[in-house]
C-alpha cells in the first residue's frame, strides 16, 4: 500500500492507504474508512475482471462480485435508489478509460459508474463500521436522494445518463441486447414511479413520468447509426 489521491467528485482531494494503481472517488456524503478502502482494494487485487468495488454504508446490497452488463440492467431498474450517490475504488485503467466528463454533479457522478460497468465487472464490499455509525453516514446521502434531488428528477437524471450512454460510449456500441434490455428496465421503473404518484393523487407527477417513461421507449425503438 501507498499513499495515493482521493479524487472526489467536488474536485478536493485527500489521501488513504490505496494501491497506486486504483483511484477513489468519494461521495461527499460519506468519506469511506481506511479499513473499507483496504477491503475494496483487495478486491480489485484478487479480482482482475473486476473494475469498481463500491463501498456500502447502508448495510442493503450484498457484498459480491456482479458481471457489468447485470448491474447495468438493474441500475436501471431501481428507479429512484441512489445510484448516483456512491463511494467507490476504481482500477485506474477502469477509470481512466471510462473518463471524467461531469465529475461533480450528480448525472456525472452516475455516468462515470454506468461507464466502468460497461468496461469491468462491478463489486460491493461494506463499510466495517458499528451500527450507529453506518446510521449517521447513511442518513445525508438517504435525505439528499429523497429530499433535496426528488425523485422525479432523479428519474430524470439517471435516464439522461443512461441515454448518453448507450448513444455515445463506443464500448456498448456492439451490445444492442444489452441496450434494449437496459431501456425497458428504466421505463418500467419510471412507469412504476408514475402509478405511485397516480395513486397519491399527485397528477403532475405521474404525467411527468409518463412522458419520461415513453422517451425511454422510443429510444429504444431508434436504430444506431
Amino acid at each position: 500500500m501507498t499513499v495515493h489521491a482521493v479524487v472526489a467528485p467536488d474536485g478536493l482531494t485527500a489521501t488513504a492507504a490505496v494501491p497506486h494503481d486504483c483511484v477513489v472517488v468519494v461521495d461527499e456524503a460519506a468519506t469511506p474508512s481506511g479499513r473499507a478502502l483496504a477491503r475494496a482494494a483487495a478486491v480489485l487485487e484478487r479480482e482482475p475482471s473486476v473494475g469498481t468495488v463500491f463501498i456500502d454504508v447502508d448495510g442493503k446490497t450484498r457484498e459480491g462480485v456482479q458481471p457489468g452488463a447485470r448491474w447495468l440492467r438493474e441500475a436501471a431498474a431501481r428507479g429512484t435508489d441512489t445510484v448516483g450517490a456512491r463511494c467507490a475504488v476504481l482500477r485506474r485503467a477502469t477509470f481512466e478509460a471510462a473518463g471524467q466528463q461531469g465529475l461533480g454533479t450528480r448525472r456525472g457522478e452516475l455516468s462515470l459508474w454506468l461507464r466502468a460497468a460497461a468496461l469491468a465487472d462491478v463489486a460491493h464490499v461494506a463499510e466495517p463500521l458499528p451500527l450507529t455509525q453506518l446510521s449517521s453516514a447513511a442518513s445525508p446521502s438517504a435525505h439528499r436522494a429523497t429530499g433535496a434531488v426528488g425523485q422525479i428528477t432523479e428519474l430524470h437524471e439517471r435516464a439522461r445518463a443512461f441515454h448518453e450512454l448507450f448513444e455515445g460510449f463506443a464500448p456498448l456500441r456492439g451490445e444492442p441486447r444489452l441496450r434494449t434490455a437496459t431501456y425497458r428496465a428504466l421505463a418500467h421503473s419510471i412507469r412504476s414511479r408514475a402509478w405511485v404518484a397516480a395513486y397519491e393523487g399527485d397528477s403532475v407527477e405521474a404525467s411527468l413520468c409518463l412522458h419520461l417513461a415513453r422517451d425511454v421507449n422510443r429510444w429504444r425503438r431508434q436504430r444506431l447509426p
